[in-house]
């Protein structure tokens, strides 16, 4: 073996004995204190995603309360509409009593959509929460829509004169 070798080798040795006999204790003291900080570490991440966990409920529960509110009013203001024409269309002609009755109708079977729609929003998870939010926002939207252009036709049958 030439010198170069020798002394390559030997260094080697030297460095990788300086090593294991140097700093056992704190190296196991070093992983213990990493373990440590890693289990802090998940249990505060832990605390965190609980955390917003229960805020996002408490805001899917708030929106809900919201949704079920409109839709209530939604209910009373169809129902209103429908005693309007029921008290007021005896003297109606057939045609336009069909015609208001269809409105109703149709604006009844939306209604329950909106609310099948409510139902499915309920189960829905986080990654499909946001989306199926704003696809509830435009279907109470178009109930809203729906509703004024049933009160408006039909509150031209009721006031034909005026």
């Amino acid at each position: 073996m030439t010198m170069k070798k020798l002394c390559g080798v030997l260094f080697v040795l030297v460095f990788m004995f300086g090593i294991w006999g140097c700093g056992g204790d704190e190296q196991e003291t070093t992983t213990k204190d990493i373990q440590q900080e890693t289990q802090d570490v998940k249990e505060e991440a832990g605390e965190a995603m609980s955390a917003m966990t229960d805020k996002a409920k408490e805001k899917k529960d708030e929106y809900m309360a919201q949704m079920k509110e409109k839709l209530s009013e939604y209910d009373q203001k169809i129902d209103a509409l429908q005693d309007d024409i029921s008290a007021k269309s005896e003297d109606w002609s057939d045609e336009s009593k069909e015609q208001a009755n269809d409105a109703l109708e149709k604006l009844k079977e939306q209604r329950d959509a909106v609310e099948n729609q409510m139902e499915d929003l309920k189960a829905a998870s986080a990654d499909t929460w946001a989306d199926m939010q704003e696809n509830m926002a435009a279907s109470m939207e178009e109930l809203a829509a729906s509703y004024e252009a049933a009160k408006k036709k039909t509150s031209d049958m009721l006031s034909p004169g005026e």
